[in-house]
């Protein structure tokens, strides 16, 4: 599709000029929905979750003159949309049904979508490297252009609000600590893996460009009757005081209080979804069994509204990826003794 996925040792090959970076800045502006963004239509193996990053090959003249667009775009950010597309015709189409943001068009599907950031683009003999950060998931409302190439408008999509704030504040630590040693283990492996479990563990703590949770934040402004509800625990804000502290410094450092004025329990319900997304990155050394589980639930990740049910997820597959990875390391070790 001209927008094909690169792997490092490909990049490493190659003589490129940046000619647009934002890696290194953290200033941020308001971000407006609905918003009109250029889409870039993937396969479902392809699904993209909020946190992750990785560099795009394109080469085809549309995608080409959409990213002449998007740079010109006088905002700070430049935005695309990542949409998994499937055609009506395949014998999966019917799993639109399965997805409450889907948009039905005509012969095709958009099942679900994130929005990306781009990074930094690096100019080719033939086409360019595009960096992309997806930043939050999307819901494709309208499909207002379809050449050169497809544009359409988006609306954010938000995780619902916490049912038990107590169970998730601890379902959070658990997964941040499995997270921690997998970090760990994982750079004893020279891999590509390895840097984007490093880059997604930076970028799940930071103030969030585009909430992940807002419907938590607005019913927490208008607080429940209910005097028996966790919410009114004064332990909420205690743990995630806790909680925020073990984080690494990296991440801290660059975690503002954009949330300063919002209440605990609505901080808590942002880093919970932000994290829960975050977490299900590939490791080093997958076998191809691997990979296939975590595209699955990656997949369920992004269909779900469910924080607590996505840490859930994520905390299962991802700590059976810690048992495995500890496995080889010790098996590495004994080669090497």
């Amino acid at each position: 599709m001209g927008g094909d996925p690169v792997d490092e040792p490909f990049l490493n090959k190659l003589d490129m000029g940046v000619v647009f970076s934002q890696q290194n800045s953290d200033l941020q502006e308001a971000v407006q929905f609905p918003m009109a963004v250029p889409l870039l239509p993937f396969p479902v193996e392809e699904v993209f979750l909020p946190g992750s990053v990785k560099t795009l090959h394109l080469y085809e003249a549309r995608y080409l003159a959409m990213l002449e667009e998007v740079l010109s775009n006088p905002g700070r950010n430049k935005f695309i949309g990542h949409v998994v597309v499937e055609q009506l015709g395949d014998p999966v189409g019917s799993r639109a049904s399965a997805f409450p943001h889907a948009f039905v068009g005509d012969n095709f599907v958009m099942l679900m979508g994130t929005l990306c950031r781009v990074l930094e683009v690096k100019s080719l003999q033939v086409g360019a490297l595009v960096k992309v950060q997806a930043e939050a998931r999307i819901a494709v409302t309208r499909v207002s252009q379809v050449q050169p190439f497809v544009r359409g408008n988006v609306e954010a999509v938000q995780d619902g609000p916490l049912q038990d704030r107590q169970a998730v504040q601890q379902q959070l630590q658990q997964l941040q600590t499995t997270m921690q040693d997998l970090q760990n283990l994982s750079m004893k492996f020279r891999s590509k893996h390895t840097a984007a479990l490093q880059h997604a563990m930076y970028w799940w703590p930071k103030a969030p460009l585009i909430p992940a949770a807002a419907a938590a934040v607005e019913v927490e402004a208008t607080p429940s009757s209910s005097s028996s509800s966790s919410s009114s625990s004064p332990d909420s804000a205690v743990l995630l005081k806790e909680d925020q502290s073990s984080t690494s410094e990296a991440a801290n450092n660059n975690s503002s209080s954009s949330s300063s004025g919002s209440s605990p329990a609505a901080d808590l319900a942002e880093t919970a979804a932000r994290l829960s997304f975050a977490a299900l990155q590939h490791v080093p050394e997958a076998s191809p069994k691997e990979q296939l589980k975590l595209l699955r639930c990656s997949v369920n990740a992004l269909e779900t509204d469910d924080t607590s049910a996505r840490l859930a997820l994520a905390q299962q597959h991802m700590g059976e990826s810690l048992q495995l990875l500890a496995a080889k390391c010790a098996l590495k070790s004994l080669q090497l003794s």
